[in-house]
């Protein structure tokens, strides 16, 4: 596989080229293929493009425009059905260059994180500490300025070794750093984390109180309160810190609200919850669901759960392209929906089993089961059982026969197996010798 230009400018046509003849190709003979190229970004999560390649005989070839500004550096791999050729678990990178023929700033230093990790959202990497460091050198050299990269190697040096030495080290580059930074509040506030983790806590603190007083709305405040409140360990009064924090730093996307929720249903405030959802503008099913579970699960109003878990449902079964992170493909955004309409199912059929509706509970779990391709092995339980309730032997026993092969069954499903086989055949003889063939059948 190549790109051209082999060193991309922003703003640059970016031509990708997969070869099939060529012997380490995955795609050998395939009728579709697709290039997925993840931009790791500054200061954004990435963002993922899907490039769809045509066949011109000896290769696959596509296009894409680069017009991405915060883009630094692509992972690149290729994608036909559920075949990926991710260049054997070592997915290809490219560095985004500016106009002078050098990497942009940020460049080598996402390379160097990317190069830390064996999955960089999904896309899978051989981790190489060596790699990494040595981007991050070339960083440093191209762009001393950049003082997140120090920042980073920091964190690399402690990870790697975190005793008195490195402490001394950091110590030294950070007091270096923060003479020369001291009036820039956004490298202040990132600061402050290093002052506190290299025994520095009344030097950060005097710092604190400075900006508190000189910007109570900016980024050392905002730092400071949230750390108070993810730092707090009683529910409800994270919940209360969280509210003001909200109230004090007006947010500009919903990833804050999303949390006051998750807090609300660990605080047991389910009303609250429930009005928060009620105003979100793109409220999250599993919210609902999980919501609903807490009441199903301890046979609390049943009724009110039910309601939540109806929503859930209703909701997760929308297809809804605003909710997709930018970094996920539209084939894992589907299985991604798929997934959360399977459990919203499981948790509405949990309730309605619950309440004796063994009819619609029957339903529920059979959707849960196929959004879920029979992976999860509660929802697979509960579905034989409903098929037992309701008579249906023969096809608890099919579905018992699958979640066998595939390995997803516990005790209780053979024990609904095994009351539908008895109910079929008129006596238990030949049982487990059907459940072992089963087991045997998907190895």
């Amino acid at each position: 596989a190549t790109v051209s230009p082999d060193h991309p400018t922003l703003g640059d046509i970016v031509i990708l080229t997969y070869n099939p003849g060529a012997q380490p190709a995955l795609h050998k003979d395939v009728s579709d293929l697709t290039a997925e190229v993840l931009l790791a970004r500054e200061s954004e999560m990435p963002l993922l493009l899907e490039v769809p390649l045509r066949n011109e005989r000896e290769h696959w070839k596509g296009s894409f425009k680069l017009d991405d500004a915060n883009a630094r550096t692509l992972l690149i791999r290729y994608i036909s059905g559920d075949e990926i050729d991710d260049n054997g678990g070592h997915s290809w990178d490219i560095l985004v260059y500016s106009k002078a023929g050098i990497p942009l700033q940020g460049a080598y230093l996402m390379r160097s994180m990317i190069n830390r990790s064996d999955n960089y959202f999904g896309f899978k990497r051989h981790r190489d500490d060596d790699a990494a460091w040595t981007d991050l050198a070339e960083e440093q050299r191209l762009y001393p300025q950049n003082w997140r990269a120090q920042l980073t190697g920091w964190g690399y040096a402690f990870r790697a070794r975190p005793d008195e030495q490195t402490m001394e080290l950091i110590r030294n580059e950070l007091d270096d750093l923060y003479k020369k930074r001291y009036e820039d509040e956004e490298v202040v506030s990132s600061l402050l984390y290093w002052f506190d983790q290299t025994g520095q806590k009344n030097h950060a603190n005097v710092i604190r109180s400075h900006w508190l007083k000189k910007n109570p709305g900016g980024k050392v405040a905002a730092a400071s309160r949230q750390s108070e409140v993810f730092s707090e360990e009683d529910p409800v009064r994270k919940v209360k810190l969280l509210e003001r924090f909200m109230e004090e730093f007006p947010q500009t996307d919903d990833n804050m609200l999303n949390v006051l929720i998750s807090f609300c249903i660990q605080a047991e405030l389910f009303d609250k919850a429930i009005g928060l959802l009620g105003k979100h503008p793109d409220p999250n099913p599993q919210q609902y669901s999980a919501l609903a579970w807490h009441l199903i699960d301890t046979n609390q109003d049943l009724d009110k759960a039910m309601d939540w878990a109806k929503k859930g449902l209703e909701l997760a079964r929308k297809h809804n392209e605003r909710s997709k992170p930018s970094y996920l493909s539209s084939r894992q955004w589907k299985r991604s929906r798929e997934h959360g309409i399977g459990m919203s199912a499981g948790t509405y059929g949990l309730g309605l089993f619950k309440r004796g509706d063994f009819v619609e509970a029957e339903r529920a779990f059979h959707e849960a089961y196929q959004a879920t391709s029979g992976a999860d092995v509660d929802i697979n339980e509960h579905l034989v059982e409903c098929y037992v309730k309701n008579r249906n032997h023969e096809e608890a026993m099919k579905v018992a026969n699958e979640c066998l092969r595939k390995g997803k069954a516990n005790d209780s499903l053979i024990a609904h197996y095994k009351v539908a086989y008895i109910a079929t055949t008129g006596s238990e003889e030949g049982f487990e010798a059907a459940v072992e063939n089963a087991r045997g059948s998907g190895k």
